[in-house]
């Protein structure tokens, strides 16, 4: 099977290293040619465990060199923002009948309805994963990718028998027959770890540790499953499982705002936002996370990297 992966961060890298490794031919679309060159010259640097791999055989091309060419699968794994800039190019210079979404929040939804693609999946992933340099990435924790089609084909499934190839338990996935409670349930966990680890400085584990953030996380937690319609004992277990099995990692929008790029608090936490206000719900504990984060990613100029 062919796949095309957009994105080379670390979801885009350690897919396209487990990929590689269930016997596909994958290509890698990078944002810079610089990192393109250096992958294509010394492969990637896959770190699990306490085994270090080298994967050699990932070609990859920066977005505006990459030639035309067929693929069974495009995997989309670049954060939400950079999706408008992205997909014209794709659709122009990449040929596929097939699809996926990888990005946190639901704003990328939202861009779904003028695409022709006869198939389209999207997909929340719950494993850690750590960017360690330009061509390295380290799997910080074992998880589960969760998918479900937003638009299927009648006839065989290319998303389908792509899910199917992964035999290695390292790296397993699980089929949702509805795709909204499943991005809704993930949007809880990221509305709330995301947020506050980022406000805060911390590693996701504090969250649990530290009792003052406790008297945050938890009517937080309350006003987003209620805006969600997530059930609420199903919203606290899922949170409460995913601080401690993380709990040693930092999170994507703390990573970002380490590293002066821009934060998706508009993917996830805009998206609850406004759902509750068009629901004319009171949040004040959902509202003050979101506005202390815009208030955070104000104070300079965030780079779109």
């Amino acid at each position: 099977m062919n796949i095309t992966i957009v994105g080379a961060g670390s979801i885009g890298l350690l897919y396209a290293v487990y990929c590689a490794e269930a016997g596909m031919k994958v290509t890698l679309i990078t944002r810079t040619k610089k990192q393109a060159d250096l992958i294509n010259k010394s492969g990637v640097e896959f770190i699990r465990q306490d085994d270090h791999l080298l994967v050699d055989h990932i070609d990859a091309y920066e977005i505006t060199t990459v030639a035309e060419h067929f693929t069974d699968l495009v995997i989309f794994a670049v954060k939400s923002y950079q999706l408008p800039d992205v997909l014209p190019l794709i659709k122009e210079k990449i040929k596929s009948s097939s699809w996926l979404f990888l990005q946190n929040g639901l704003a990328h939804v939202e861009m779904l309805e003028g695409i022709n693609q006869v198939e389209i999946g999207l997909a929340v992933i719950e494993h850690g994963a750590k960017k360690e340099g330009a061509t390295s990435v380290q799997h910080t924790g074992k998880g589960t990718t969760r998918w479900a089609y937003y638009k299927k084909q009648d006839e065989m499934s290319v998303l389908g028998s792509f899910f199917e190839s992964f035999k290695n338990k390292q790296f397993p996935n699980e089929y949702a027959e509805e795709w909204l409670p499943m991005l809704h349930l993930k949007l809880l966990v990221n509305g709330v770890i995301n947020p506050l680890t980022t406000i805060f400085q911390v590693k996701n584990g504090e969250l649990l540790k530290n009792p003052y953030i406790r008297e945050i996380m938890n009517p937080l937690i309350e006003e987003l499953t209620e805006v969600l319609s997530v059930p609420r004992d199903k919203g606290i277990k899922k949170v409460l499982e995913v601080c401690t099995f993380t709990q040693n990692n930092t999170s994507s929008m703390l990573t970002d705002r380490l590293s002066g790029r821009r934060m998706e608090i508009e993917a996830i936490l805009g998206y609850a936002v406004r759902l509750a206000k068009q629901n004319r719900r009171s949040t004040p504990y959902l509202t003050y996370t979101y506005m202390a984060v815009k208030g955070i990613e104000n104070e300079t100029g965030r780079r779109e990297v």
